[in-house]
């Protein structure tokens, strides 16, 4: 069976029913009716091994296709008026992607922000997958250009580093000095480059909370000589948030 709670984009899918496709508000979820492939599902965005009861229930906050509707995220520029496109370029399904360009001379990061999604604290496992691809410079183990996950809590206003539960994707080095980057001293990502992986992070801490995901790319400053690495610096596709807990 599946129903829509209150106001919020969800369906509750109970495993020992049929599952059907149902449309989140954000793209499209295809469920199946396999109760061994559901699990199957949850376990790669997990990151571990997972049995499901029979009456589980698996609660799908946040699925984002990118193909028809991005309601709710918000595209960030910076200083040089670059910024986040919705693009026809690098996805990795369909024929769109979120991507940002690198660029020669510094300026404020290139933020892009999720739209709000509310984890029960009847939840019990939570996480995000992102299929992310990267062109961004590091040098000798860290990194000239960088990209970040950060996360805001119950639309306080203040974002937080995510650091832990970086289940597939670990931070590559730190964003070195002396590149005049606005994520100096922090760690990042920085691929070059890095084709389209499945990156899946830990939300669980965050359960009983709303969160609003930051996907930040900074570049260091070139000079004439020395321009960045091919564009895009970043390109995220197919997002999802999961959360599950027993009946």
């Amino acid at each position: 069976m599946f129903r829509m709670l209150a106001s919020a984009l969800f369906w509750r899918i109970l495993l020992s029913s049929l599952v059907v496709v149902g449309v989140l508000g954000i793209g499209l979820y295809r469920a199946t009716e396999a109760h061994a492939e559901l699990e199957s599902q949850f376990e790669r965005l997990v990151g571990h091994d997972l049995k499901l009861a029979d009456d589980a229930e698996v609660l799908l906050r946040l699925m984002a296709d990118l193909e028809t509707d991005i309601a709710g995220w918000a595209l960030g520029g910076d200083a040089n008026a670059n910024h986040w496109n919705w693009s026809f370029n690098n996805h990795h399904s369909g024929v769109k992607a979120f991507t940002a360009d690198n660029v020669r001379f510094v300026g404020t990061p290139q933020d892009l922000l999720s739209p709000t999604i509310t984890l029960p604290s009847t939840m019990t496992t939570a996480a995000l997958s992102f299929w992310n691809q990267q062109s961004l410079g590091g040098q000798n183990g860290g990194c000239i250009d960088g990209a970040i996950l950060a996360v805001m809590l119950d639309n306080q206003g203040d974002f937080t580093q995510i650091r832990n539960g970086l289940l597939t994707q670990p931070y590559d080095g730190i964003v070195g000095a002396g590149f005049d980057n606005a994520l100096q001293g922090l760690p990042a990502w920085c691929g070059n480059p890095r084709p389209y992986n499945d990156s899946i992070v830990d939300l669980t801490p965050y359960i009983g909370h709303s969160v609003t995901l930051r996907f930040t790319m900074a570049n260091a400053h070139r000079d004439e000589t020395g321009g960045p690495p091919p564009s895009p610096g970043w390109a995220i596709d197919d997002v999802e948030v999961t959360a599950c807990a027993p009946n």
